[in-house]
C-alpha cells in the first residue's frame, strides 16, 4: 500500500514541475514578444502630377436609325410598279413607286363636265323663269286693267242708280202736285149766277111747276156756262212729262252700266270691287305659286353648282398634287413596303366630297360624274414605303436616376462596335422619366408611328425591365463606315461626363474616404505617415483631380491598409515606387 501511495506522490510532483516549467516558458515568450522591436511596415508610394483628366460613364446602347421616314403619295393613286425591295439601300430622290395619274385625270374631266351641265341647267332655268315672269307681268297688267274697268263700271252703275232714285223721287213729287190741281175750270156770269141762286132759294119742290122751274134753270146754265182747261194743271203736266223723259234716259244709262258690269262678272253683287279683287287675287296666287316653284328649282341648282364647283376644285387639286413617281425623301435602308402593283395608296382631298350626296334640283351629280374611278370612302393609314435613315444612326439607352444626374446634352461620346470606333455626342435627353410600360416609345424617331416605334424598341429591348423609372438618352454617331452599323444591335459607349486640363492629379488608389471627407497618407522626410485631407474634383477610372489640400511634391501611400495610422514609421518599397 505504501508503495502505491509513493508512486502517486511522485506523479503529482512531476505534474507540478511540468506545469511550472510551461508557465515560465510562456511568460518568457510574452516578455520577449513585448520587449522586441518590430520592423516598420512596408508601403508603396506614388507621386502627384499635373495633366488632363476626364471622367467617363460606360453604357451599353442600342443602335437605331437617325429617323424613320414614311413615304406615301399625297393623293389616292394606283401603284403601277414597286421599284425597290426591303433591305435596299436608297439615296434621297431614288424612285420608290411608279404611280398612275389617269384615274385622277378622269375624275377631273368628269367633274368639269358635271359643272358645265349644271351651269347649262341653270341657264335654261333662268330663261324659263324670265319667260314665265314676262307672261305673269302681262297677265298682271291685264288683270289690273280689268279691275280698273270693273271698278269704273261699278262707279257708273252706282251713279246712274242714284240718278234714277233722284229722278223717281222728283217724278213722284210732280204726280202728287198734279193730283191736287183741277184739270178744268167752269166759267159762269156773276149776274146769272146771282139770279140762279135767287131762283133756287125761292124754289119749292112741292110747287106744281117745280119741274118746269128746274128745267128752265138748267137750260139757262147750259146756255150761259163755259168749261175751260186749267193752265196750272197744264203746266204741271208738262213738268211731269219732262221728268218722265229724264227718268227714261237715266234708265237707259243704268242698263248700259249694267251691261258693262256684266262683261266683267257673271253677276253683280253688292260689292263688285270686292268680287273682282278676290278673283284677281286668286289668279295672282296661282301665277306666283308657279314662279315660286321656279325659284325653288333655281335655288337647288345654285346649290348643285356650288357642290359641283367644290368637287371640280378638289379634283383639280388632286390631279395637280399627284405624281408619276414616288421618290425617297431621305437616304437610308428600305425597312417596309406595304403596297403591291395594282394597289391604291395615299390620301385624297376628294375623300371629303361624297358624289352620292351631290343631288339638288332633281339633278344627281353622282350620275353626271359617271361610273369611272370611285372616290375612296376610307384611306389606308399604312405608309407606302418606310425608310430607316442609317446614314445618320444614333445610339439609345435608358439612364437611371443616378446616371441621369451625370449627363448633359452635348457631352462627347466614344463608341466601340466590335472593334470599330466612332465618335459622337449626346443629342437628346428626354424631359421626363418613364417606367418599363412606356419604354417602347422612341422619343427621337421623327415621323414614325407607334407601330414603327414599338418595332424599333423591340429590336433588342432598351427598356429597363426592373420597372425602375429611367430617362431616354440619344447619342449621335459620327465617323466612316456608318452603314455597317446594324439597327437593333448593341454598341458600347463611353460618355465623357467631365474634363479638365493642366490640373493636379492624384492616383485614385491612394485616396480614402471617411464619412464625407477624402484623405491620403503622405510619407514625410522621416518616413513617417501624415494624414492629409483634400478636396477631390473630377474622378476618372484611375485618377482623381485634386482641388486643394495636396501638393505636387507629396509622396502618397498607394492602397493603404487599415493598420496604418497617422505618425507611423513606414518603410518604402523602392522597387514598387510609382513615379
Amino acid at each position: 500500500m505504501s508503495q502505491i501511495s509513493e508512486n502517486r506522490r511522485k506523479r503529482k510532483i512531476r505534474r507540478i514541475i511540468g506545469f511550472s516549467l510551461t508557465g515560465v516558458i510562456l511568460l518568457a515568450a510574452i516578455i520577449f514578444w513585448l520587449t522586441r522591436e518590430e520592423p516598420p511596415p512596408t508601403v508603396r508610394v506614388g507621386s502627384l502630377y499635373t495633366g488632363d483628366i476626364a471622367s467617363v460613364m460606360m453604357v451599353s446602347a442600342q443602335i437605331q436609325p437617325g429617323s424613320v421616314q414614311e413615304d406615301t403619295p399625297s393623293q389616292y393613286q394606283r401603284v403601277i410598279n414597286v421599284n425597290v425591295s426591303v433591305g435596299d439601300q436608297v439615296n434621297k430622290g431614288d424612285v420608290l413607286l411608279t404611280l398612275d395619274q389617269s384615274e385622277l385625270r378622269e375624275q377631273y374631266e368628269q367633274a368639269q363636265e358635271a359643272r358645265q351641265q349644271v351651269e347649262a341647267s341653270i341657264a335654261q332655268s333662268d330663261a324659263a323663269a324670265a319667260a314665265q315672269a314676262a307672261a305673269l307681268k302681262a297677265q298682271e297688267d291685264a288683270a289690273k286693267e280689268q279691275a280698273r274697268l270693273a271698278q269704273d263700271a261699278q262707279q257708273e252703275f252706282s251713279r246712274q242708280t242714284a240718278a234714277l232714285a233722284s229722278s223717281l223721287s222728283e217724278t213722284t213729287a210732280e204726280l202728287v202736285k198734279l193730283t191736287s190741281i183741277q184739270p178744268s175750270v167752269i166759267e159762269l156770269d156773276p149776274e146769272l149766277s146771282a139770279r140762279l141762286l135767287a131762283d133756287l132759294s125761292d124754289f119749292d119742290p112741292q110747287a106744281p111747276d117745280s119741274q118746269e122751274q128746274l128745267t128752265t134753270a138748267i137750260a139757262m146754265l147750259q146756255e150761259n156756262i163755259a168749261l175751260s182747261e186749267n193752265p196750272e194743271y197744264t203746266q204741271q203736266l208738262t213738268a211731269l212729262e219732262a221728268e218722265l223723259q229724264k227718268l227714261s234716259g237715266i234708265t237707259g244709262s243704268l242698263l248700259g252700266a249694267l251691261n258693262t258690269a256684266n262683261s266683267f262678272s257673271t253677276g253683280l253683287s253688292t260689292d263688285l270691287t270686292s268680287q273682282l279683287t278676290n278673283q284677281l287675287s286668286d289668279q295672282l296666287a296661282d301665277q306666283l305659286g308657279g314662279l315660286g316653284g321656279l325659284g325653288g328649282i333655281g335655288s337647288s341648282l345654285e346649290s348643285a353648282l356650288a357642290q359641283a364647283l367644290a368637287y371640280e376644285q378638289a379634283a383639280e387639286k388632286s390631279l395637280a398634287d399627284s405624281v408619276e413617281e414616288l421618290r425617297a425623301s431621305s437616304s437610308g435602308l428600305v425597312a417596309q413596303i406595304n403596297v403591291s402593283p395594282g394597289d391604291h395608296i395615299g390620301s385624297s382631298s376628294l375623300a371629303a366630297v361624297d358624289p352620292s350626296s351631290l343631288a339638288a334640283g332633281g339633278m344627281d351629280l353622282s350620275a353626271l360624274l359617271g361610273s369611272g374611278t370611285s372616290i375612296p370612302g376610307t384611306v389606308s393609314t399604312q405608309p407606302a414605303v418606310v425608310i430607316y435613315d442609317n446614314t445618320r444612326p444614333k445610339a439609345v439607352f435608358q439612364a437611371s436616376q443616378f446616371d441621369s444626374k451625370r449627363i448633359e446634352k452635348g457631352m462627347p461620346v466614344e463608341f466601340d462596335y466590335d472593334g470599330q470606333f466612332f465618335s459622337g455626342s449626346i443629342s437628346f435627353i428626354a424631359p421626363y422619366a418613364t417606367g418599363s410600360q412606356f419604354g417602347s416609345s422612341i422619343g427621337g424617331v421623327g415621323g414614325a408611328g407607334s407601330a414603327l416605334s414599338a418595332e424599333l424598341s423591340g429590336l433588342s429591348g432598351i427598356s429597363d425591365l426592373s420597372g425602375e423609372p429611367t430617362l431616354l438618352v440619344e447619342m449621335e454617331i459620327n465617323g466612316s463606315g456608318l452603314d455597317q452599323l446594324i439597327p437593333g444591335f448593341k454598341i458600347d459607349a463611353s460618355i465623357q461626363t467631365d474634363s479638365a486640363e493642366d490640373v493636379l492629379i492624384l492616383p485614385a488608389e491612394a485616396m480614402r474616404r471617411e464619412i464625407d471627407t477624402w484623405y491620403v497618407y503622405v510619407v514625410d522626410q522621416d518616413n513617417k505617415l501624415v494624414r492629409k485631407e483634400f478636396t477631390a474634383g473630377i474622378q476618372a477610372e484611375m485618377t482623381v483631380q485634386v482641388i486643394d489640400g495636396l501638393s505636387i511634391d507629396d509622396r502618397v501611400v498607394l492602397n493603404p491598409s487599415n493598420q496604418l495610422t497617422d505618425g507611423m514609421l513606414v518603410e518604402i518599397n523602392n522597387d514598387q515606387t510609382d513615379s
